[in-house]
């Protein structure tokens, strides 16, 4: 959806603002998601997919009326990847300024998405880390990503709280 959409525009245009090149997006597989409340639920439901375990994921919401809902709209996405190289989940930032929801937001806590034990970018840093044994714990994605782009490596950030021992291991 970033780079093949005409809606994905507006994930462009923020990188852009955020002086972050087309090559490191694509480096962390950055993504977009469209504004609307059902894109991905009915694109997981038209491959097939099972609606529990989209739900389970936290890719879909429960609705107040019994339906469900995406739970990542109008966002620029940062997949979240373990060191097996599977997305374990995502961090997304919201691009319009009307919502009021948190600027950023993340998968739900669950069996494969736990945001105390993964680190964003480790799966990118790993050979550095081992060649040089050192790590740089920043704040956020785009401090992976600014730094990686000045051509530091080794670079890895928490999803969105505080160092915890699991991250430390």
């Amino acid at each position: 959806q970033l780079w093949s959409t005409p809606a994905g525009e507006a994930g462009r245009a923020y990188l852009r603002e955020r002086c972050l090149s087309e090559e490191v997006a694509r480096r962390f597989l950055l993504g977009f998601s469209p504004p609307g409340w059902d894109n991905l639920g009915a694109h997981l439901r038209q491959q097939g997919a099972d609606p529990a375990d989209v739900q389970a994921a936290g890719l879909v919401l429960q609705g107040q009326r019994g339906g469900t809902y995406d739970a990542f709209r109008f966002r620029l996405m940062f997949p979240i990847v373990g060191l097996d190289g599977k997305v374990r989940g995502f961090g997304a930032r919201k691009l319009d300024p009307e919502d009021h929801g948190g600027k950023y937001i993340n998968s739900a806590q669950g069996a494969v998405f736990d945001k105390g034990e993964l680190l964003y970018g480790l799966d990118q840093a790993r050979a550095a880390v081992q060649r040089t044994g050192r790590t740089v714990l920043v704040e956020g994605y785009f401090d992976v990503l600014g730094l990686v782009s000045a051509g530091i490596e080794g670079v890895v950030a928490g999803c969105g709280t505080a160092l915890t021992e699991g991250h430390a291991r």
